[in-house]
């Protein structure tokens, strides 16, 4: 055997090896710089459009996962309660139940809400006489999918349930936080005011969408400002309609 004939083409076949381990590596940094480029861009750019329209943030923005799981759900059905519409269930409290404190009002809702552990309270969708618990996926809540508490000072009057059983799940790519905000701001959906608008809540969370026989229950971003919610849809493949609903 000629070994320095095989010592050659070690020697050769390491320097490519290096040469290509060498390129993966230049890729990988190239487009992790790309990444941050593009980051302290759009950074850059919101901004700079919250500048201009006069648009402060109350709390930082949440971070925008690259994906996250959307599902398909049905409603869950509560047979010892009024049916009001088609999501919707409803328990009238004739009287009203009193209640102590809040300690006490807990453990009544505990006592009265199937699936209590599933939700948890919402103070920017509560009001001085309705109070409001989202049912919560994962970290996420979904939005129109809650218990509302009908209240007339320390007595429960009646009480609305929404509450889904998801049945399967998938995938979905999200579209960035601060892009979102952008296409908010730059959107005309805003309130007229010649004083700075507060964004008070920036949430990304679900919305369920009927279809066919089942829910589809799919990513949205929320903002919450003046009174209203602002949604956007968060799937990246979905068009950027802003829908708005008044709280309360």
């Amino acid at each position: 055997m000629d070994w320095s004939r095989a010592k050659t083409i070690l020697i050769i076949a390491f320097i490519l090896l290096d040469l290509l381990l060498g390129f993966q590596l230049y890729t990988t940094m190239q487009k992790k710089s790309q990444y941050m480029t593009s980051n302290i861009t759009e950074n850059t750019n919101l901004q700079a459009l919250l500048t201009k329209y006069q648009v402060k943030l109350e709390q930082p923005l949440p971070s925008s996962p690259k994906q996250v799981m959307a599902f398909k759900a049905k409603i869950t059905s509560l047979n010892d309660w009024d049916q009001k519409g088609a999501e919707v269930y409803q328990k009238t409290f004739k009287p009203p139940i009193v209640f102590k404190d809040e300690k006490h009002r807990t453990q009544l809702l505990q006592k009265e809400i199937p699936k209590f552990q599933d939700y948890v309270y919402s103070e920017n969708d509560s009001t001085a006489n309705k109070l409001v618990y989202l049912q919560m996926k994962g970290d996420q809540p979904i939005y129109n999918s809650q218990f509302m508490v009908h209240l007339e000072q320390n007595k429960l009057k009646s009480i609305e349930l929404t509450h889904y059983q998801t049945t399967q799940s998938f995938p979905i790519t999200l579209s960035d936080v601060n892009n979102t905000l952008a296409h908010l701001i730059q959107s005309g959906k805003l309130p007229k005011s010649t004083s700075p608008i507060t964004i008070k809540e920036a949430s990304l969370g679900y919305w369920a969408y009927p279809t066919a026989d089942e829910q589809t229950i799919l990513p949205v971003w929320r903002f919450y400002i003046n009174d209203h919610f602002y949604l956007i849809p968060a799937n990246d493949q979905q068009s950027k309609n802003v829908e708005v609903l008044k709280k309360g």
